[in-house]
């Protein structure tokens, strides 16, 4: 198990105390272990679901005293119901999708509810999924699927 150095945890302490994030530039610095592997899976999204992501997961690591890296099935489920009310799908998806990239749960879609489109946007990109699900498209259309089955079975992304 890997351990949070004590500036690590100073500079979380500080950043999460009181629950308000405060992400200075000297915390970032000091934090640099924990934030680099998050910035190279997140460059492409929205500073919105970024500091979503980051956030969620830098306040779980302050109170478990322990690397997200670290953590086993159980507490990535937690962290990513937790990230969103019942009905807020928006606020697990980037964790969801973060898990998946970082490589350090790959199922974690089909445990946690989220819109997979758009998780599947965030880890691999716009352009990409939409390519696929066009490639979908006419693989259907060339079988002489209707129109509406078509539109039926494959939902576009942003639609579902």
């Amino acid at each position: 198990m890997t351990m949070l150095t004590d500036d690590e945890l100073d500079a979380l302490a500080g950043a999460y105390v009181p629950t308000s994030p405060r992400l200075t530039g000297d915390r970032r610095r000091r934090l640099h272990r924990l934030l680099e592997p998050l910035d190279q899976v997140t460059r492409e999204w929205t500073s919105t679901n970024v500091a979503r992501v980051r956030n969620t997961l830098l306040h779980r690591v302050y109170l478990d005293r322990r690397p997200y890296w670290d953590w086993d099935h159980a507490v990535w489920v937690d962290v990513a119901e937790r990230a969103g009310k019942s009905t807020d799908s928006s606020r697990r998806g980037p964790v969801v999708a973060a898990a998946h990239a970082l490589g350090l749960h790959r199922r974690l879609h089909h445990l946690v509810q989220v819109n997979e489109a758009w998780v599947a946007e965030l880890v691999f990109g716009r352009d990409a999924v939409q390519a696929v699900v066009d490639e979908v498209v006419d693989t259907l259309r060339s079988w002489d699927s209707s129109r509406h089955t078509v539109s039926g079975q494959v939902i576009p992304p942003g639609e579902g």
